[in-house]
């Protein structure tokens, strides 16, 4: 018999209403009782940082807003970490947000990459300093370790135990929505911190 990923063992133990399987005990993780409050989860790029919002009660997850800030190719770098961190405070505007999670930079040997993706990063958490907004950042092996169980997890992988484990998501989000998701879920089920919403 295969063995079951924490996702899947956490996305059964939703599915009995917050009580172990007889077949498998829950995660260790559910057992630390996750506070509630408002996560915003962001996933940094220049021409497409996904930013999901996430409402915790219990032991329930529900995605209350995601989208991608896709910017064509005729916007100048400038423009596009300006209209990030635009797009990042109108939504610390619409939701009651105290604590991010946005993914951190990874190692890349093209340094015009590591510029540009340290530039979205830059603009997304000055928004979210400006606002008094708590930033926590996670590697995407620890994120999808969270999630899925598995660090080096697929997109499509991760976005399929989230649509499992997240109310509201479905199949349709991208995959930078999902990504964005999956790094406020890793806050959630890592941190023991108490959520405050004002």
């Amino acid at each position: 018999m295969a063995r079951k990923t924490n996702g899947k063992l956490w996305a059964e133990f939703v599915r009995n209403g917050g009580n172990a399987s007889k077949s498998s005990s829950a995660p260790q993780r559910i057992d630390r009782r996750p506070a509630d409050g408002v996560i915003l989860g962001v996933d940094p790029s220049l021409r497409g940082t996904g930013i999901a919002v996430l409402e915790t009660k219990g032991k329930v997850a529900t995605l209350l807003h995601s989208e991608v800030f896709r910017f064509p190719a005729s916007y100048k770098t400038e423009g596009c970490i300006g209209e990030i961190s635009r797009r990042i405070d109108r939504v610390l505007q619409d939701f009651p947000v105290k604590i991010a999670a946005i993914e951190e930079a990874i190692y890349v040997q093209n340094y015009r990459t590591a510029l540009t993706l340290g530039a979205a990063r830059g603009s997304a958490i000055a928004a979210m300093v400006l606002r008094g907004v708590e930033i926590n950042e996670y590697p995407p092996l620890r994120i999808k370790q969270a999630v899925v169980g598995y660090g080096r997890a697929s997109k499509e992988q991760l976005r399929s135990t989230l649509i499992q484990m997240v109310a509201g998501v479905t199949e349709k989000i991208s995959l930078d929505e999902s990504d964005a998701v999956a790094t406020a879920m890793c806050h959630w089920l890592t941190s023991q911190r108490k959520l405050t919403v004002s």
